[in-house]
């Protein structure tokens, strides 16, 4: 069931952040300073430092956050989360290898504001109906996968950040993932007013990717 402004949209191709209210929150989480700062080289060490620390304390919740997207998933929607899930272990390594190549010590890493809200509202996310958690799934595999793929020609050593979520197969993952959110908001049995608290939880997290991407910036890259 859609929503009165005709979100998601019913053509499963279509893009969920293009018009609407959605549109200037998905502009401002796509293209941040952080990923332009990037993107251009000028990105001091100590804040993509910041950043890489504190998404590695990001995606080790977002693991707990996708099993129990794994859980809720209809049977026929399992593969596929599953898969993202074991992806995401093989992040975190890789983000372990990454650290240990800039003298970062994980275990030593305070959870900064911004990212704390973040996760505790991932947390609340985690005991929400299928609907939602797939809306909000995917919303946080999408704007990686844009953001990062506007620094796939980015100077070395950020052109291998780009290239792990702005892949053309990170791409394809993503459009299935939309897929299944859409499926599951757009079933007759989902009311308009789960549908909206899909929307506000996308929402949300569009507004918390900008704090998130904002993390790096407080550390000298203004």
């Amino acid at each position: 069931m859609a929503t009165a402004d005709s979100w998601p949209p019913t053509d499963s191709k279509a893009d969920w952040f293009k018009e609407g209210s959605l549109a200037s929150e998905w502009i401002d989480a796509t293209d941040h300073p952080f990923l332009q700062k990037t993107r251009n080289g000028t990105i001091t060490p100590e804040g993509f430092n910041t950043w890489l620390a504190q998404d590695y304390l990001f995606v080790v919740e977002f693991t707990r956050f996708a099993s129990t997207v794994v859980e809720a998933a209809p049977t026929e929607s399992m593969d596929l989360y599953l898969g993202g899930l074991v992806a995401l272990k093989d992040e975190l390594l890789w983000f372990q290898e990454r650290a240990a190549e800039r003298d970062i010590d994980l275990q030593d890493i305070q959870c900064l504001a911004n990212n704390q809200a973040y996760i505790d509202k991932m947390r609340q996310w985690r005991s929400t109906s299928f609907p939602v958690k797939a809306a909000v799934f995917y919303a946080i595999e999408a704007v990686y996968n844009t953001g990062w793929s506007s620094c796939l020609e980015a100077p070395a050593p950020y052109q291998e950040f780009a290239q792990r979520w702005g892949n053309a197969d990170f791409t394809a993952y993503c459009d299935l993932l939309k897929q299944l959110a859409n499926t599951a908001l757009l079933d007759p049995s989902v009311d308009v007013g789960e549908v909206e608290n899909a929307k506000q939880a996308v929402s949300e997290v569009l507004q918390l990717e900008v704090g998130f991407w904002d993390m790096a910036l407080l550390k000298g890259d203004k």
